[in-house]
């Protein structure tokens, strides 16, 4: 019983630890937001994962944070399948944005 009783102390220092280490070391400590400008729902991809779609004028978070990547591939497709956007953002470049990216009209 003693053995146990000193353990949780040890336990509750170490996940202190870890969590103050974590948070230094990663960003996003909020997930990647997508806003959609075009006037077309948009299917969204982040690193070839689809976290799912949006409507014109609306955002949409990942429901994963997604960390410690030296790429981010930002993905948006149409209703029939066809990329009308695609962008690689560097792990500084998503920083500099607060891990917010626009989805612009097309062509713009």
């Amino acid at each position: 019983m003693m053995e146990r009783i000193r353990i949780i102390p040890l336990l509750v220092v170490l996940l202190i630890s870890l969590t103050f280490v974590s948070n230094a070391c990663f960003d996003p400590l909020d997930p990647t937001v997508i806003e959609n400008k075009t006037n077309q729902n948009l299917s969204i991809f982040l690193n070839d994962e689809h976290i799912g779609d949006v409507a014109p004028g609306r955002q949409i978070r990942n429901k994963t944070l997604l960390f410690g990547y030296a790429k981010y591939v930002v993905q948006a497709k149409n209703d029939r399948g066809e990329i009308v956007y695609s962008k690689v953002f560097t792990y500084e470049e998503m920083k500099q944005i607060k891990w917010k990216v626009v989805v612009n009209k097309i062509g713009e």
